[in-house]
């Protein structure tokens, strides 16, 4: 029987069953390439009709049939993938004639599940489309997006999975094995699994981020020590969580190549002492807890050895240790803004003989009467 016989048919079919035939006959050929091109064109008018059918089965069964048909109209293919669950699927799974704007505007209209699961699991996922599934906080949809190495997770859907789901065993075993976690997911991650898991964390993200992983775990050592245990559990100061947060900035401006000596010492200027021993950390790949003590300590071989091994100039060290030594005088008085510090900074410098026995005290003096503030640098 011809195709146009088919057609004939279905205009007069009034069982289901007919149909259901007709559509797995003609689907079948066309994907197997057997029709000629104006035989195509006509099985695609018959596809139309056809997934507007009252029978559903008979929508399931061309759904089935097409979903990895490369060549199959748009409008088709559109037509199933916005058809209820059960006959979507497929489509929504498989489809590579679905774009991803087609696949969002599902994740974000659909109230079905199913849909977006089915999204979450093809081959290939976008950044902006794993966003999108993301964004539906449903624990199902993103076990399943993270169960999916295909699939391309930005830094930021990683922060919103951690902070709908970090108390999720289910999310949090994938967030551990996933190779590809931003390292402020990774650190946020270790200060709440337990140790076995550290060690598969750390295992999964490789050599290229050990050093900050290494800080990461290294804080976690000290919270414990210091009794910061409650139930088993590692409580969080707010400290850390501040630490944690410019931990964050120094990893981003580092991956960017923007972590550099002037903005590391413009910081130290405004009395930044934070920022200044995170960025030497992560410069020198020494853990945070280390830094501070040698900071802390005012030895300058110490201090000029840490900045040797951060990148920082040699003959910067003596400098360091006095901007250190200022922001650190818990006695000298508070100030209210960048600017009265700076000015403060500066008078302290010239009342002290710095700016004339110091190595490189002028340029850094030059740095703290600029304008130009860390946040202008960094932004």
């Amino acid at each position: 029987m011809s195709l146009f016989q088919d057609v004939e048919r279905l205009k007069k079919a009034a069982l289901p069953e007919v149909r259901e035939s007709i559509a797995s006959k003609v689907a079948s050929y066309y994907c197997s390439g057997m029709f000629s091109e104006d035989e195509s064109r006509l099985a695609e008018e018959i596809f139309r009709l056809l997934t507007k059918d009252a029978a559903v089965r008979v929508r399931q069964i061309l759904s089935d049939n097409l979903k990895q048909q490369p060549n199959l109209p748009h409008d088709v293919a559109l037509a199933l993938a916005n058809d209820i669950a059960d006959i979507a699927t497929p489509m929504l799974e498989y489809s590579k004639v679905l774009t991803d704007e087609d696949l969002i505007a599902i994740v974000q209209s659909t109230k079905e599940i199913a849909k977006q699961i089915a999204i979450s699991r093809r081959e290939f996922i976008s950044g902006s489309l794993s966003g999108a599934l993301v964004k539906t906080h449903h624990e199902e949809v993103i076990v399943s997006l993270l169960g999916n190495h295909g699939a391309t997770i930005e830094g930021v859907a990683f922060d919103e999975i951690m902070t709908c789901f970090e108390s999720t065993d289910s999310v949090i075993n994938l967030l551990v094995d996933r190779g590809d976690l931003p390292i402020g997911v990774a650190e946020k991650l270790l200060l709440v699994v337990s140790d076995s898991m550290k060690e598969r964390l750390t295992a999964n993200l490789g050599t290229e981020h050990t050093a900050a992983v290494q800080q990461a775990t290294e804080a976690t050592k000290e919270q414990a020590t210091i009794g910061l245990i409650e139930d088993g559990q590692v409580v969080i100061s707010e400290s850390e969580r501040i630490i944690a947060k410019m931990s964050q900035l120094i990893n981003h401006l580092f991956n960017e190549g923007r972590l550099t000596s002037s903005i590391v010492i413009r910081a130290l200027c405004e009395g930044n002492v934070l920022f200044f021993e995170v960025a030497v950390s992560r410069l020198a790949s020494v853990p945070t807890s280390n830094t501070r003590k040698i900071i802390r300590s005012s030895n300058q071989g110490d201090i000029e050895s840490l900045c040797v091994k951060a990148g920082l100039p040699a003959n910067l060290s003596q400098a360091i240790t006095v901007l250190l030594e200022y922001a650190l005088d818990e006695h000298k008085p508070k100030t209210a803004s960048k600017r009265e510090y700076k000015d403060n900074l500066i008078e302290y410098l010239t009342a002290n003989g710095y700016d004339d026995n110091v190595p490189l005290m002028p340029y850094i003096m030059a740095l703290i009467g600029s304008g130009l503030n860390t946040e202008d640098v960094v932004s």
